[in-house]
């Protein structure tokens, strides 16, 4: 017999609000885990992918990203005017602290974060009863998920997410078909029959 996998249930929108509004731009450390947080929702990154992003990766004029992902592949990835705006915000802080770092993301002593450092970040998000199902990866399915779900390609999203063949990427589809049953309203054809 064939164990079930798990069910992928995305972020929805409230829930996305809810993580977002965990950390405000008040200090450093804040402004750097809403953008780690938001860069993830908004361009499907992987925790790797965020650890490695260095300062010349991001283009603010065209508002896209030079991901190095698995096997040492570069793609290009678009990102949205609210990220511009969040990144902004921490390179303002980023910009008050002396370090001859390239790395886009610091520790609170101005060294290069870790996957460590990411996956502390959601062990903290976790003790919070209403995300505790929350993990880095659950941001890039629902990034995923809402490309697909707001009519974006498939193939498209396959170079989006670096996944090497279409297969891996189908997933999404499901669902977001799922989506739109539980975000649209169902039309139940016994109750058309008025029974």
């Amino acid at each position: 017999m064939k164990a079930n996998k798990e069910v992928i249930l995305p972020l929805s929108d409230i829930e996305i609000k809810g993580l977002l509004d965990i950390y405000d731009n008040s200090s450093l450390l804040n402004s750097r885990n809403k953008s780690i947080i938001m860069l993830m929702l908004d361009c499907g990154l992987r925790l790797g992918e965020v650890v490695s992003l260095q300062l010349n990766d991001i283009d603010f004029v065209n508002h896209c990203l030079v991901v190095n992902g698995k096997g040492s592949k570069q793609r290009v990835v678009p990102f949205g005017s609210a990220l511009s705006k969040q990144l902004l915000t921490y390179f303002d802080y980023r910009n008050s602290v002396s370090s001859a770092s390239s790395c886009v993301f610091l520790t609170k002593k101005n060294t290069d974060i870790t996957r460590n450092t990411i996956k502390m970040l959601f062990a903290r998000i976790k003790k919070q009863k209403s995300f505790s199902r929350v993990y880095p990866h659950l941001l890039r399915h629902t990034f995923a998920t809402n490309y697909i779900y707001n009519g974006g390609n498939l193939e498209v999203l396959r170079v989006l997410m670096g996944h090497s063949t279409i297969n891996i990427t189908q997933v999404y589809i499901h669902l977001a078909a799922q989506m739109h049953l539980i975000n649209d309203h169902y039309n139940s054809h016994l109750d058309n029959l008025a029974l």
